[in-house]
């Protein structure tokens, strides 16, 4: 906690012993911001403006021989810069601009700055400033905009107070300027299904800001995945971007962690994680990496593989993609590609996924219309899996959008995740996907027969998943079968004639004789529809026959509604 008292006495002492020779002394009187930029609430290492502080002007130029300054800045924030080797900071107080030596002199242009950890002081000391009128810039500066509040999107400011004193120097308090603004770094996310025919879609909108049509559209995630059909299908697609246009960040870091930002301000012109170059040879003050976007993926069933794009253009013209990585953070590499996504190209990579949980990791490439342009991506997620291979289950799989790398202490750039900017996504549970049917009466009895006939009917001219697999016949009513229930074969589907299903047909006389009652059929893969046939003396004068289509039931705990109606049969009712 800073004691502004102590240092404003400190600087009223100063003063006190340095009015009388007022005159003789130089002054800094202003400072102003060269940059106000927007910076992440989720970032740790948030680089804040440029605070370009005027020394010398007249009355107070600064006296021959110079002066010597000593500096404490207060940020609203906690400082993070990042510290170099021998314990200095890489924030610097550079004198007219100066990122070396001061001309052929041996000293130094620039003085780094040090705090101590957590704090929100920066202390720069000894800074020599020549005669006459000079300027101080103070660069490289991070903190921690985690705790920055925002109220409906309005951004919060982080402001720098300086209090200068020094030898030669008249002490002074620069008032509180404000340096940036936070705001959420991610724009809100969004999960979507796909509605052309998968596996051919890719999803990248062909005009920035309008809403993909034909096979790219859009609409509501499917809530459930039948795990009756072989997979590879398409699960669902994140769109994910950022919030304002220089939220994602390029590097700016070259060989040997070298910030290539060679001039003040270069470091907001270009966009990047690095902050400015500075010291011969310069200092390794570069970022570990461009912005990393993780997707991390939770409750993913057993004998379900997922694949990822290996890379993602942006929306906009010119801007940039997203690159696949094995990790956000360390020894980082583009991840092995694999055709397991229909096994028609390489396109995408395999997560790995340990107890049903994986994480994604994308680097970000800008483009050179990134830092102009807000940019979004759209994430294609594709499942494989084999049918009937995955256990049905009412958990969703999830997706949660966030920046990385999260909490690596001395990586450049560092995050946190926030709930409100990274909420957790909805895709789709792997569901019994099944057709029940109803046979409300069916009978052996008094000379009577029933024939009870199940077509498969997903092989259909509308581009329907084709499904195979068995019915169980559930008999209810006098006679009933112990066990009362029997599995058909397998109802598949034909190779030789094209769009036609095949049937299962049996009399009950067969099934069950002396029977009467009702049967329900449930039948491991959608869309069958059944049908039954009552007979009596079939052939003579005095026969009769009756046939009627079997209910399609739409079953859940305790309730079910037949015909696809609203009008629920529940128990009690």
């Amino acid at each position: 906690m800073v004691n502004f008292s102590k240092i404003l006495g400190l600087a009223g002492t100063v003063m006190v012993f340095t009015g009388l020779a007022y005159g003789q002394n130089g002054s800094c009187t202003s400072a102003s911001a060269a940059q106000v930029p927007l910076i992440r609430i989720e970032g740790t290492t948030e680089l804040v403006g440029e605070l370009t502080i005027n020394c010398g002007a007249a009355p107070n130029p600064i006296p021959a021989g110079g002066a010597i300054v000593n500096m404490t800045v207060i940020l609203s924030q906690p400082v993070t810069s990042k510290v170099l080797s021998g314990g200095n900071s890489e924030a610097i107080a550079s004198v007219n601009g100066i990122l070396g030596t001061q001309g052929t002199a041996t000293v130094a242009g620039y003085t780094q700055g040090t705090y101590a950890a957590g704090s929100t002081q920066l202390v720069f000391s000894n800074v020599f400033l020549p005669a006459g009128a000079d300027t101080i810039t103070l660069a490289n500066i991070r903190v921690n905009a985690n705790a920055l509040p925002t109220t409906g999107g309005t951004p919060t400011s982080v402001t720098e107070t300086v209090f200068i004193s020094g030898a030669n120097l008249n002490a002074n308090v620069l008032a509180g300027t404000a340096v940036a603004y936070g705001l959420s770094g991610l724009l809100p996310q969004s999960v979507w299904n796909v509605l052309g025919t998968p596996p051919n879609y890719t999803p990248t909108p062909a005009v920035p800001g309008v809403e993909p049509s034909g096979n790219n559209a859009k609409g509501p995630v499917n809530p459930t995945v039948c795990n009756a059909l072989s997979f590879p299908n398409i699960l669902a697609s994140l769109t994910i971007g950022e919030n304002f246009p220089t939220a994602f960040k390029g590097s700016g870091s070259g060989a040997g962690g070298i910030s290539t930002n060679t001039t003040l301000g270069s470091e907001f012109t270009n966009n990047t994680e690095s902050g400015v170059a500075f010291g011969t040879p310069a200092a390794a003050n570069g970022a570990n990496s461009a912005t990393f976007i993780s997707i991390a993926f939770a409750n993913i069933p057993a004998n379900v593989s997922v694949y990822l794009p290996l890379t993602i253009p942006s929306d906009q013209i010119n801007g940039g993609t997203l690159s696949l990585q094995t990790a956000a953070s360390g020894g980082f590499a583009p991840a092995t590609a694999a055709s397991g996504k229909g096994g028609t190209s390489a396109t995408t990579s395999l997560l790995s996924v340990t107890g049903g949980a994986g994480t994604a990791y994308y680097l970000y490439v800008p483009g050179t219309a990134s830092a102009s342009t807000q940019e979004t991506y759209n994430v294609g997620v594709y499942a494989v899996t084999a049918a009937a291979a995955v256990v049905p289950t009412t958990t969703a799989i999830t997706a949660q959008v966030s920046f990385a790398p999260v909490g690596v202490s001395g990586n450049i750039p560092s995050f946190s995740t926030l709930s409100a900017s990274s909420p957790t996504l909805t895709l789709s549970t792997f569901g019994s996907c099944s057709t029940s049917l109803l046979f409300p009466f069916v009978t052996n009895q008094l000379g009577f027969d029933t024939g009870i006939a199940i077509s498969n009917t997903t092989t259909d001219p509308y581009s329907t998943k084709a499904q195979s697999g068995t019915c169980t016949l559930y008999f209810y009513g006098a006679g009933a079968p112990s066990p009362n229930s029997i599995v058909t074969p397998s109802i598949g589907l034909p190779t030789t004639t094209p769009n036609v299903s095949q049937t299962y047909a049996a009399a009950v006389s067969g099934l069950a004789p002396g029977f009467q009652g009702y049967v329900i059929a449930t039948c491991n893969f959608q869309l069958a529809h059944g049908f039954a046939f009552i007979t009596d003396g079939v052939g003579t004068t005095s026969g009769i026959a009756e046939g009627y289509l079997a209910g399609v039931l739409n079953v859940t705990a305790g309730t079910r509604t037949i015909g696809g109606t609203n009008a629920n049969e529940s128990v009690g009712n």
